[in-house]
């Protein structure tokens, strides 16, 4: 209230400050200008009594069911997701909030750009710890500094990748502590990203947990299969285990097949390392596949009483890409067709339930499409193992999105994006699913600058996993990084299938295996309407997709073809949409029903089936008619009032003066419908209560 109070007393001072200033040009009064300016001041008012300020007491309905899937038996796992003590980071009052979910879900900071800090009480059970204590974070976005009991332990950066603290001597057995986390999610030059086109929630909107290790334990495990498609599959598998004291241990390498037999089973002896490399051979291996998900298991452990054990699947596959034959997979020609997911919903936030993923990527796999891209940053870590199960190809990428050269150059920026993406590569690379690496999207990449960025992001993909690299361009003739990729995707925007044909042949002579990348046409206005066709239209939206699909899916010229995106989702920069900062380009609306374009694009793409689609005389309906006929008048006042502004003040506060001033009829007729009660009503109706009403609610200011 007390907010809302001083607001107003605010505008209410500046409304007499600012008639006063325009009072000075000549033919204005300081009344006149008082009467000009209340409308304005009148609108602010009224959206500081309006627009919702955070409000911790509203009952939340949202149901968010953290996912909790960790089965580790050897390791003790705490998880932390529950109600948070949470206070903005300039107030002192604290709050209640649950995690995992973004601040923005709570109503009156969906627009909050800040830091924000998390405060729990945890209780260690007695006996509890193993030797090691980790604290875990899923996804914390985007800085995060923890201390315990009000000491600093560490920071992290990045949004979207998983991080741990060693917490060890910090927690003892039988103990309460405090566990506070400083988040702050402002982007700046040096933050990857740096330019977001979704909402950019800050706060813990992943899960987060303490894990209690032995003193030896494995810290990681990779795995890499070379088919001979023969029906033999040479393994190598590189292990790293936390031994500092080089203690001389036993270890156990199970491997077992996709019906749960072991069918490989090695021991190492008196090993002190910390690093364990094996090979073997494995015959008659079943190979994965989207039409052919087998899954094998491999699990390693310390050959001592309660000793530490890592499992994972694995998939045995082999993807080559050349610029004559693009993708074969297994030794057969394999062309992408895929269509990206923006990991957010309206509700969550950038917070996912096992079952939002699991419907998203059921929707993706029955439409035929093969591949998914994961979106402008890395997902929670279920989705590829969902991916891994129900046979879709993923692409993964890092956030370095639309970032400008000045920003490539700052070593800042740099190291940012080479930390994300060893945390994303360290993650996720033994899916089978994960088809390439994305190191950039849609940067400069036609400068020696971008080259040698790109050059050396694509040098520490392939050293940590021999998986494809790739990148997003929109250059088709300068580009410079096409010869440093595996193959490389090509942005287009035309909606005329005869110019992206243009496009695709010249940029043909980069020489690279080339995927065409189109972010599709929006649809806000549902099928069966009067001007069904009409661009905005899901009619219209349906007939491009299906002829890009048709255009292109037979295309020599390029490997495969991307659309975007699934879902409509929340974009803070889509002002401009009906209704505001909602992206409107899905296939499934915000609430993830299916558009006319779903429909037809798996018709065609999964049963072969060409359906007519529905078109009807596009008229311009009254609702439209009148915002044009608003925005002209308004248009015309504002010209009016430049040219004769003594005329415009007659007309306002002196009718009969102006009567006998304007002695051409048609000038009478002009001023008076400006001017005119009803176009008022028509410009308020029409203008000011959707857009710019939502656009000035979005400015948020630090509470």
């Amino acid at each position: 209230m007390y907010r809302r109070l001083s607001l107003t007393l605010l505008w209410l001072t500046a409304l007499p400050l600012a008639a006063l200033g325009l009072s000075v040009l000549p033919n204005l009064l300081f009344w006149q200008c008082l009467v000009i300016l209340l409308p304005a001041a009148m609108l602010m008012i009224g959206l500081a009594w309006t627009r919702p300020y955070p409000d911790f007491s509203a009952p939340d309905t949202i149901e968010s069911t953290p996912i909790e899937d960790l089965s580790n038996p050897t390791r003790k796992v705490l998880w932390l997701n529950g109600p948070w003590e949470f206070r903005l980071d300039k107030e002192q009052r604290t709050r209640r909030i649950d995690v995992p979910r973004p601040w923005n879900t709570i109503r009156g900071l969906e627009y909050y750009n800040g830091a924000a800090v998390y405060r729990r009480l945890v209780k260690i059970p007695q006996a509890w710890s193993q030797g090691k204590i980790f604290l875990r974070c899923r996804g914390v976005n985007y800085r995060s500094v923890l201390s315990i009991d009000g000491r600093q332990i560490g920071s992290h950066e990045g949004g979207f990748t998983t991080f741990d603290f060693d917490l060890t001597e910090q927690l003892s057995d039988c103990g309460e502590h405090e566990i506070e986390m400083k988040v702050d999610n402002t982007l700046s030059a040096t933050t990857v990203p740096n330019v977001v086109c979704w909402n950019n929630d800050g706060g813990i909107h992943r899960e987060i947990y303490l894990e209690t290790r032995n003193q030896v334990h494995i810290n990681d495990a990779y795995i890499l299969t070379d088919p001979d498609l023969k029906g033999r599959a040479d393994i190598a598998l590189m292990v790293k285990i936390h031994n500092p004291r080089l203690i001389s241990h036993d270890y156990k390498i199970e491997i077992f097949s996709p019906q749960g037999a072991l069918i490989h089973e090695y021991t190492i002896e008196g090993w002190t390392m910390q690093t364990l490399q094996h090979r073997i051979q494995l015959n008659f291996v079943s190979l994965w596949s989207p039409d052919n998900p087998v899954q094998y298991k491999c699990r390693i452990q310390v050959c001592e009483e309660g000793g530490d054990e890592r499992s994972f699947l694995f998939g045995i596959r082999k993807i080559e890409i050349s610029p004559d034959e693009g993708f074969t997979l297994n030794g057969k020609s394999f062309r992408m067709r895929c269509v990206s997911r923006l990991e957010e919903s309206h509700e969550l936030g950038l917070t996912q339930s096992l079952a939002s993923i699991k419907k998203d990527l059921e929707a993706v796999k029955s439409a035929g499409f093969n591949t998914i891209n994961l979106g402008l940053f890395p997902p929670h870590q279920k989705t590829l193992d969902i991916c891994d199960k129900i046979g879709l190809f993923a692409l993964e990428e890092i956030p370095v999105w639309k970032t400008l050269l000045i920003d490539l150059n700052d070593p800042a920026y740099q190291q940012a994006a080479e930390t994300q993406l060893k945390e994303v590569i360290l993650r996720d690379r033994n899916h089978a699913s994960l088809l390439a690496w994305g190191v950039a999207n849609d940067i400069e990449s036609d400068t020696r600058e971008a080259r040698w960025f790109v050059e050396r992001l694509v040098g520490i993909a392939r050293g940590l996993d021999d998986r494809p690299v790739y990148i997003t361009t929109p250059y088709t003739l300068h580009e410079t990084c096409a010869d440093l990729v595996d193959f490389f995707a090509i942005k287009v925007e035309s909606r005329s299938i005869d110019s992206l044909k243009h496009e695709i042949e010249t940029a043909a002579g980069l020489g690279a295996p080339m995927v065409i990348s189109h972010q599709g046409v929006a649809a806000w206005r549902p099928a069966g309407l009067r001007i069904a066709g009409a661009p905005g239209t899901e009619e219209h939206q349906a007939s491009f997709l299906r002829n890009f699909v048709e255009a292109f899916d037979s295309d020599a010229s390029v490997s495969g073809w991307m659309l975007g995106t699934l879902c409509d989702h929340r974009d803070p920069g889509c002002f401009y949409s009906t209704p505001p900062f909602i992206r409107r380009r899905g296939l499934l609306n915000k609430g993830r029903e299916p558009k006319l374009a779903y429909k037809v694009l798996s018709d065609f793409i999964a049963k072969g089936q060409l359906e007519s689609i529905p078109k009807k005389k596009v008229r311009i309906p009254i609702t439209s008619f009148s915002k044009i006929l608003a925005l002209g008048w308004l248009i015309a006042a504002v010209v009016l009032f430049i040219n004769t502004p003594r005329t415009a003040a007659l007309l306002a506060f002196d009718p009969a003066g102006f009567s006998k001033s304007c002695s051409d009829p048609w000038k009478l007729f002009l001023f008076v419908s400006v001017f005119s009660a009803l176009n008022l009503a028509i410009l308020t109706n029409r203008l000011f209560q959707t857009a710019p009403r939502r656009l000035i609610g979005s400015i948020d200011m630090p509470f």
